[in-house]
């Protein structure tokens, strides 16, 4: 059954407050779990944003090299040389 709010000791007591003490806690009762968790989330959040940058930048030289034959393609056809476009 859910607990109300009557009386005044429950109305001073901070609920985030509470929640952060016991975080505070379990971590220190379990430090080396939450090393563990931390590292990996953190060597699992470099490598996204490796492929992330990497994933950019490959399509930028993809859009680099699509660019430089279509400008390639038109220069040619002005120049008169349809043959190579066969």
């Amino acid at each position: 059954m859910p607990q109300t709010l009557s009386s005044r000791e429950d109305l001073k007591t901070d609920l985030l407050q509470k929640w952060i003490h016991q975080i505070l806690e379990w971590i220190a009762n379990h430090r080396q779990t939450f090393f563990s968790i931390s590292g990996t989330l953190l060597v699992v959040a470099a490598v996204v944003a490796f492929i992330i940058s990497n994933f950019k930048n490959l399509r930028n030289q993809a859009w680099e090299k699509y660019s430089a034959g279509q400008t390639w393609a038109l220069t040619s056809r002005k120049m008169g040389l349809t043959f190579l476009m066969k």
